[in-house]
C-alpha cells in the first residue's frame, strides 16, 4: 500500500469517526425543531380553545332625563257672582204694569221697555187683551185715544221680543177704568198703566 492509500484508509477511518455522531444529531435536531413546533401550536390550541372567552362588561347608558317644565300654577279667577232671577209675580202683573211712556206720547221709555219685558214670562201661554189707561188729565177723546196708541205700541215691543203676535190683542180705555184718585200725583202714576186681560 502506497502513502496516498494509507492517507486515504485512515482518512476514512477519521470521518467514521465523526458521521457515528453528526449523522444522528443531524437527523434530531430537526425532529426536535418540528416536536418542539408541534408542541408549542397545541398547547396554544389547547389553551386557547379551552378558556372561557372574556366575559363582556356591560357598561351602563347613562339616563339622561329631559328638563322638567316649570311648574305654573293656573291665576285664580274669580267665578262671576250669581245673580237670581227675579220673582215675577204674574197675578199682579196681569192686573196692571206702570210702563213709561213719553209725555202725551206712545213712545217706550227705556224705563217702559224693562217693564214690559218681565210680563214676557207671563204671557207663555193662550191669548191675552193689552190695554192701555191713562189719567183724567186732557179730555176725555185725547185719552182714549192715546191709551190706544199706547197699547199698539206696547203690542209691538212685546212681538219684537218674540211673543206670538197672534195671541196679543190691542185695547184702549183712555181714563175710564181709573184705580187710583186721579186729584194726586201719586193716583195719576197708578192710573197710566198697561193691563193684561185672558181672552
Amino acid at each position: 500500500m502506497n502513502r496516498s492509500e494509507a492517507r486515504t484508509a485512515d482518512g476514512w477511518r477519521g470521518f467514521d469517526r465523526w458521521a457515528t455522531w453528526i449523522i444522528p444529531l443531524a437527523v434530531t435536531i430537526p425532529g426536535l425543531f418540528f416536536w418542539m413546533k408541534g408542541t408549542t401550536s397545541g398547547a396554544a390550541g389547547c389553551c386557547s380553545a379551552g378558556a372561557p372567552p372574556a366575559a363582556a362588561i356591560a357598561v351602563p347608558t347613562p339616563v339622561v332625563s329631559p328638563p322638567a317644565a316649570p311648574s305654573v300654577t293656573p291665576p285664580v279667577v274669580a267665578a262671576a257672582p250669581t245673580v237670581a232671577s227675579p220673582t215675577v209675580d204674574c197675578g199682579t202683573i196681569m192686573n196692571g204694569v206702570t210702563v213709561g211712556f213719553a209725555v202725551n206720547r206712545a213712545t217706550l221709555t227705556d224705563a217702559g221697555k224693562r217693564a214690559l219685558d218681565q210680563t214676557i214670562v207671563c204671557l207663555k201661554e193662550g191669548k191675552y187683551e193689552v190695554a192701555g189707561h191713562t189719567d183724567a188729565d186732557g179730555d176725555a177723546a185725547s185719552n182714549q185715544q192715546l191709551s190706544e196708541a199706547r197699547a199698539r205700541t206696547a203690542v209691538r215691543y212685546l212681538v219684537s221680543q218674540n211673543v206670538a203676535a197672534e195671541k196679543l190683542q190691542s185695547a184702549g180705555f183712555g181714563e175710564t177704568k181709573p184705580i187710583a184718585d186721579n186729584g194726586s200725583v201719586a193716583g195719576k202714576a197708578q192710573n197710566r198703566r198697561i193691563t193684561f186681560r185672558t181672552m
